[in-house]
């Protein structure tokens, strides 16, 4: 269910996108080899393509580069998953409108911190608020008025690039592919169960 990166333009196995497009064919798509085109990644850093889900329909459009804040890095996206969650946002869940997608592996390619630059990544998809009670805790985890990325408040995966704190992000060692990196967030999320639930044998 994941797109691959391949000369340039990112595929996604048909079967998937069209799942996930309500069974639509992508614009500017062409079939090669089973997969199928979603966009070509364009040269200038101002405009990128982006799967926007605005009135239950999802649309490709150009649209802006988001530029990331002061402890943000703009990371290059590789690869990313569709969720059942991202199917779930398409029917209405969240009330989410933008750009959906979590579950990613990208490069990042612009930051304020220099030794980021160039590493690939996966990241945490939840941005708390840093002021809440919670936060000032220590529980950033629980805040209530956190952005999710693709899902609340913050456009996702589903695009050429995405912004994220560089505290979410985690390097991915070189001995695992991008098709393996690309699961690291619903991977995580399965431990963290362990990490909230007491199992007795």
């Amino acid at each position: 269910s994941c797109p691959a990166l391949i000369g340039g333009a990112t595929y996604f196995k048909y079967a998937s996108l069209s799942r996930f497009a309500g069974g639509r064919k992508p614009l500017w798509s062409t079939a090669q080899n089973g997969w199928m085109v979603f966009f070509k990644r364009q040269n200038i850093l101002s405009r990128m393509k982006a799967l926007l889900l605005e009135d239950g329909k999802l649309r490709i459009k150009d649209v802006p580069v988001p530029q990331p804040a002061e402890d943000e890095a703009l990371i290059r996206v590789l690869k990313a998953g569709i969720c059942n969650t991202d199917l779930e946002i398409k029917k209405g869940h969240m009330s989410f409108k933008g750009v959906p997608g979590h579950e990613f592996v990208g490069y990042v390619t612009q930051t304020q911190q220099e030794e980021w630059k160039g590493k690939r990544v996966a990241g945490e998809i939840n941005i708390p608020c840093l002021t809440c009670s919670a936060c000032r805790e220590g529980l950033k985890k629980h805040c209530s008025s956190r952005n999710i990325l693709g899902i609340s408040g913050k456009n996702g995966a589903f695009a050429e690039y995405l912004t994220l704190p560089l505290e979410n992000l985690h390097v991915i060692p070189q001995e695992i592919s991008d098709n393996e990196a690309v699961f690291v967030e619903p991977l995580a999320a399965a431990f963290q169960i362990l990490g909230q639930v007491e199992i007795n044998e």
